[in-house]
């Protein structure tokens, strides 16, 4: 019988979060989304996120950077209409620190991370007043 290591499972279940937003957006079912579609989802989710977790959303600014970066990133593959698929968003949210560290703290279990996310919220923030 084979075990599965603690970091497998939570992997398989980021995975299986990922793939189950990226559904939602997915309007036509071509398996890829444009970036009205990403930005609709990762707002969406992350509001829903934000009230269960009784936080602050992050701003549609924040999410309309993160968007454009993911499109103008050079490892993501967009096809012939400029849109991106499910392996290249897997492969941004695993290969950003910070966006995987905020995924991961927005787990609805008993053990989610509560104080990273106000961290993380403080560090947001404090970004913004410098600019």
């Amino acid at each position: 019988m084979y075990r599965v290591n603690k970091f497998c499972t939570h992997y398989l279940h980021f995975f299986a979060k990922l793939n189950f937003i990226f559904q939602l957006g997915d309007r036509n079912s071509d398996s890829y989304l444009n970036e009205t579609e990403l930005g609709m989802i990762m707002h969406s989710s992350s509001r829903g996120f934000a009230r269960m977790k009784r936080i602050e959303a992050p701003s549609m600014a924040k999410i309309e950077q993160i968007v454009n970066s993911s499109f103008s990133h050079p490892e993501v593959r967009l096809d012939i209409r400029g849109e991106i698929s499910f392996p290249d968003v897997v492969m941004l949210s695993t290969a950003d620190d910070r966006l995987r560290h905020y995924l991961s703290n927005l787990d609805s279990s008993a053990g989610a991370d509560i104080a990273n996310l106000y961290k993380q919220q403080v560090c947001e923030r404090s970004e913004r007043a410098l600019r």
